[in-house]
């Protein structure tokens, strides 16, 4: 089977799993292994004390969690970067001289806006606008901090939209998406497929196809999942979508390099 690449325990402030629970679920569930990518997004709008954690302690307990079922899942310690120009240099201080096996780069803000609160909706732009608006965000912030391994939900936004028809599709932002695809390719960064985002609007495989087009070969999947039953959601249809999308292999990482998984 294959990895669930993000997921989020206790250790994230807006996660309600106990690691191990995450893991008994990924277990149950045939997965392969799973990443607990918890948050490190410093100074985040109106949550400035949140979505950090200790990352000694992080690494003392996932530790005591790999031994204990060593025999039954591979886990992965790893982190999820949230990129903010004015916090560059404290990020970079905060997550570097840890032994990750995978590090996520995220935008989480926009314009020091959250998605998921009311006030980053009310200005009335359309859909077009805004969405643009935030993937040109995403370019901005991957140029300026690109120490990760995989960009994470480049669709982020739409699962909090307010429009009658939230979904994304590849050909309204063909331009700037294949900006952001060059870019991350070149720098050997992958791809995330996230299943939080796509059990609430559907993937355009367009998207996928493009990054294939373009020459990307690192593609990740992950369910986002802040408590146990959603670990590996959708998974099965994913991976579908994927394999008739022109994917051979998706990846999860060890270490901070990838290993390509067969899809079958």
């Amino acid at each position: 089977m294959y990895y669930d690449m993000h997921t989020h325990s206790h250790f994230s402030t807006d996660s309600h799993m106990e690691m191990e629970k995450g893991i008994l679920s990924a277990i149950n569930k045939n997965l392969s292994g799973i990443a607990f990518t918890d948050h490190i997004d410093i100074d985040f709008t109106n949550r400035e004390d949140e979505y950090l954690f200790d990352l000694d302690e992080y690494f003392v307990f996932i530790d005591k969690m790999i031994d204990k079922y060593k025999d039954k899942i591979k886990i992965l310690r790893a982190v999820e970067v949230g990129i903010q120009d004015h916090v560059l240099e404290e990020t970079k201080k905060k997550v570097q001289g840890y032994p990750h096996d995978f590090v996520l780069g995220s935008t989480h803000l926009f314009h020091r806006l959250d998605p998921y609160e009311k006030e980053f909706w009310d200005d009335g732009r359309d859909k077009k606008a805004v969405y643009l608006d935030c993937l040109e965000c995403i370019y901005k912030n991957i140029q300026i901090y690109n120490d990760f391994d995989v960009l994470s939900h480049l669709d982020y936004q739409v699962r909090n939209a307010v429009y009658e028809d939230n979904r994304f599709f590849y050909n309204d932002y063909s331009d700037l998406v294949d900006s952001i695809f060059k870019f991350i390719i070149e720098k050997g960064i992958g791809f995330e497929i996230n299943t939080s985002t796509y059990s609430k609007v559907p993937l355009d495989t367009d998207l996928v196809k493009r990054y294939l087009e373009l020459g990307g070969e690192i593609i990740t999947i992950g369910s986002d999942a802040h408590y146990p039953e959603n670990v590996g959601k959708i998974f099965p249809e994913i991976i579908e979508i994927l394999k008739n999308s022109g994917v051979k292999y998706i990846a999860h990482y060890i270490e901070r390099k990838p290993v390509f998984d067969k899809l079958v």
